[in-house]
């Protein structure tokens, strides 16, 4: 098997696509699925706060639908359920699109949100 094909995002386009730093020339082709992670997150001893690793979090996953040589734009395919009410009192759930986790807050990192330089490793198993 294979080792995985790492990249970054390079570009936030929409709530519900980025494009990638990776393309053809990486290996990337179409229908191909990536998780994006968070940056490194330092991990510190609470007692002696020195660092004791770093850990990255996986925040969504996209499915690529262009591929060009140095680049790739890929979309959320994961679907998230809504509730849509009707005239009537009826209640049900319809599937649609998830939303990428967007923030440019500083805290980006420890609340779960994709941004430039996001880390990106394609999904071997599943």
């Amino acid at each position: 098997m294979s080792k995985p094909i790492k990249g970054k995002v390079a570009l936030v386009l929409s709530e519900y696509e980025v494009a990638l730093n990776i393309g053809s020339d990486s290996g990337v082709e179409k229908g191909m699925k990536f998780t994006i992670h968070s940056s490194p997150i330092t991990i510190l001893d609470p007692d002696t706060s020195k660092e004791i690793g770093q850990v990255t979090i996986e925040v969504d996953r996209v499915e690529v639908f262009e591929v060009e040589k140095g680049y790739s734009r890929a979309e959320t395919y994961t679907k998230s359920a809504s509730i849509n009410i009707l005239p009537y009192p009826t209640l049900f759930k319809s599937p649609s699109r998830k939303k990428l986790s967007l923030s440019s807050g500083v805290l980006a990192d420890f609340e779960g949100t994709i941004k430039v330089g996001s880390i990106v490793v394609q999904i071997v198993d599943e």
